[in-house]
């Protein structure tokens, strides 16, 4: 077999390859051969119908089988003779096939970037280290307590209060007309600071039981029809029912009532702590890489198969769909436009392509390697995050291609840290 290589641009080459007549006749005998054995021909025994009569009933088929063969039998020999690095699947050019004769044709497949690392050290990278002040503590603690409100209905007073719950009847109209959705009986609204809006009436502060509070609001965004953005109307509100909030007292039987260890408010605080710093370490992470990437592909400017690219949707596209499976939606009832998707995913995905191809070139260029006390740790980073067993999620991840995935990531990671403690303060704006 022959087969030369021409690269046509940095990402993308081209097999020219001729595969000897004694290679096509010996995949058209072992095709007719198993032919032979399967077909049933009325006249003849399994296993004997001569082979002129499957030429005469298959050999479109046949051929057309044997060309696919021979054509992936030649592509996967000129990459194990030339040692590139591919990405997708080739797009074949077909020769004419000649059963008698040798058969030629052309594979293009796109090459794996390799970038060239002109810059990267001293980068103008902002480290910012995570913290968590006992304020923001503080502040987590009031939104917990909060949400475990209740509403209970008084009867000690008959005057509305910030921070009550009212049973309302509404009678709305805007030039003296009612409109959709301006009228209602028996409405639950809270009495909160700010301006109205769906459920919230800041106005009836100090209004009476079973009296009618008249105000005016002139509606903006939150009008019910656009037509009515700018109007103002007015409001008759009677107040049937106040029901008084009732937040839980901070104290050790509300942390032991939390599904948390803690059994103490201190515990509690200790605990919050260590969550905030984690997702705030993971934040700062996150928008770190981003820095990281886009400073990388500044200097480095990088052109990326589409193939690697078209991966990379598919990538975002499996865990959106992931995402909104797991809240209890079916995807396949959304009736979701594909195809305007993955357009507006598409430049997303090709940032991401080029960022863990610079990323790899760094760990690369850094002799930056992963041992197997890397993975060790990063099992039991997993392993405390989903609350699961060491044990098992060392078996789920034992597969090659997860472990792969996983010495990727944790790669990916210590490039980053090189990044960072080799980084220089950005230019003051």
């Amino acid at each position: 077999m022959k087969a030369e290589l021409q690269e046509i641009s940095p990402i993308e080459c081209r097999f020219s390859v001729e595969i000897e007549a004694e290679k096509v006749k010996e995949v058209l005998d072992r095709a007719y051969s198993a032919l032979s054995k399967k077909v049933s021909i009325p006249g003849f025994r399994a296993g004997k119908v001569p082979r002129r009569i499957l030429e005469q009933r298959f050999r479109a088929q046949v051929e057309a089988d044997a060309v696919r063969d021979l054509e992936w039998q030649g592509y996967m020999e000129a990459l194990r003779t030339h040692k590139v690095d591919v990405v997708g699947s080739p797009h074949w050019v077909h020769g004419d096939f000649n059963p008698q004769g040798p058969y030629s044709f052309v594979a293009r497949v796109d090459l794996r970037p390799k970038p060239k690392l002109e810059a990267y050290k001293a980068l103008p990278l902002a480290v910012v280290e995570p913290s968590v002040s006992d304020e923001d503590i503080e502040k987590q603690l009031e939104n917990m307590l909060q949400a475990r409100a209740r509403y209970e209905e008084t009867k000690e007073r008959d005057e509305v209060r910030l921070g009550d719950r009212v049973l309302v009847d509404v009678v709305a109209t805007v030039g003296g007309k009612s409109f959709p959705g301006g009228d209602a009986k028996g409405a639950s609204v809270e009495v909160t600071q700010g301006t109205l809006h769906a459920g919230h009436m800041p106005q009836l502060e100090a209004a009476k039981l079973n009296e009618t509070c008249e105000f005016s609001h002139v509606f903006g965004e939150d009008a019910p029809e656009a037509s009515m953005h700018g109007k103002t109307a007015q409001f008759q509100v009677t107040v049937k029912a106040i029901y008084e909030k009732h937040v839980p007292k901070l104290d050790d039987a509300f942390a032991a009532s939390l599904n948390w260890k803690a059994k103490t408010v201190e515990e509690l605080r200790a605990q919050m702590r260590q969550g905030m710093e984690k997702a705030e370490r993971r934040r700062l992470a996150a928008e770190f890489r981003t820095q990281a990437i886009g400073q990388l592909m500044e200097k480095n400017p990088l052109e990326v198969p589409n193939s690697m690219v078209e991966r990379g949707i598919d990538w975002m596209l499996e865990g959106a769909l992931r995402s909104i499976a797991q809240t209890g939606v079916d995807p396949r009832n959304l009736q979701l436009d594909w195809s305007s998707l993955r357009e507006e995913m598409r430049p997303k995905a090709e940032v991401e392509v080029k960022g863990q191809l610079l990323l790899a070139a760094v760990a690369e260029a850094e002799k930056l390697e992963v041992s197997e006390a890397d993975l060790e740790a990063k099992f039991a980073e997993i392993a405390q995050d989903s609350g699961a067993e060491l044990s098992q999620v060392k078996k789920q991840l034992s597969e090659a291609s997860h472990k792969e995935a996983l010495a990727q990531s944790i790669l990916e990671e210590k490039a980053l840290e090189f990044l960072k403690l080799h980084a220089q303060a950005p230019a003051a704006k």
